[in-house]
């Protein structure tokens, strides 16, 4: 009988990032992991005007249907950076452009 290699993982969060890193689903968790943080921190009027939200390297683009509300958004960028990492517990996302 082949010996387990689990010995050494000590616990379940370290075998869970194991398998996210095995499988390449890094970017993916993280991008569901951002989603989840913007639907949290923003009022339901800025939800109701998110056309996407797409996370790459450090920055998160945000697609909205109106100008003025673009506008706004790129002005509360620092704001928006810090109630994003600080939901996720970690910084994550860097720069936020808005389209």
């Amino acid at each position: 009988m082949k010996k387990s290699n689990m010995h050494n993982i000590s616990t379940v969060g370290e075998l869970i990032n194991k398998l996210i890193d095995t499988y390449r689903l890094r970017s993916r968790f993280t991008q569901v992991r951002i989603q989840n943080a913007w639907d949290r921190i923003m009022p339901q009027a800025v939800l109701n005007r998110t056309r996407s939200i797409y996370f790459r390297e450090g920055t998160l683009t945000i697609t909205v249907i109106s100008a003025p509300l673009r506008n706004e958004l790129a002005a509360m960028e620092n704001d928006l950076i810090q109630k994003l990492n600080l939901e996720l517990g970690e910084t994550v996302v860097e720069r936020i452009v808005a389209k």
